[in-house]
């Protein structure tokens, strides 16, 4: 379920079995690298990210969270996370925060070793990619099928702020200084993103609506040019944000 990434001239993908990671010319589709040893894919996408000023290539394969470097596929270093990880990372300087439906961790992290800061179950997201804004992690914890509960979490720590209304769940992302939140039954609303309390501006029910029968909305909402694109397997919505 994982997507391949593009990165200058490659697109970078999971191969699974004992291919790992391979890089491909994206111009011409031949092998450029292959990362070592084995790894089945995960459902999380790899991720290119600068950190202190250097290229890594973020992924999590067989049961292990590894940083690659994108240009030749070396492995920089790799720590064990076990779990279904569906959720990317998410990244604010040197410090970077993973999870899953089995808990989170946060690490330090250079090019040579990834340091752990904390483990916790505080914000386990089986489904939503969180935000990080200003040294605080905003996001879903519950797994997809359950209830949801939006939660803020200091990055550094794993320090639990606050923990929002009990939802069904959904995904978010930072739109105009605000966390737009869309939740699994189609409803969407505006939050403040503060660590000093959960504050929501207003909301909209039934923005989408979900499927029919027991299903739920999982695809992120997007926001581009001035509209907003709400998804599920049904319907697709369009807003106008500028009126």
């Amino acid at each position: 379920a994982c997507s391949p990434v593009v990165y200058k001239n490659m697109v970078i993908a999971q191969g699974g079995g004992k291919s790992g990671v391979i890089a491909f010319r994206k111009d011409t589709g031949d092998e450029l690298w292959r990362s070592e040893g084995p790894g089945e894919p995960s459902y999380s996408s790899p991720l290119v990210a600068t950190i202190s000023g250097k290229e890594h290539l973020l992924v999590f394969l067989e049961g292990e969270f590894r940083d690659l470097d994108p240009e030749t596929g070396k492995v920089l270093w790799k720590t064990p996370f076990g779990g279904q990880v569906i959720v990317a990372p998410v990244i604010e300087g040197e410090t970077v925060f993973i999870t899953c439906s089995a808990g989170g961790k946060t690490f330090q992290v250079s090019t040579s070793e990834a340091k752990e800061l904390w483990a916790s179950k505080v914000l386990s997201s089986q489904c939503s990619d969180p935000v990080v804004l200003n040294g605080y992690i905003y996001g879903y914890a519950g797994a997809g099928n359950g209830p949801g509960f939006l939660k803020c979490v200091e990055l550094r720590t794993g320090t639990e702020k606050w923990t929002g209304g009990r939802e069904s769940g959904g995904s978010l992302i930072l739109i105009d200084g605000y966390l737009l939140c869309f939740t699994t039954r189609g409803d969407i609303s505006l939050v403040e993103p503060t660590p000093d309390a959960f504050r929501k501006v207003t909301e909209f029910k039934a923005a989408i609506g979900p499927p029919k029968g027991d299903g739920k909305t999982w695809t992120p909402p997007v926001a581009a040019n001035g509209k907003l694109y709400l998804r599920h397997q049904e319907k697709l919505v369009c807003y106008d944000l500028k009126n």
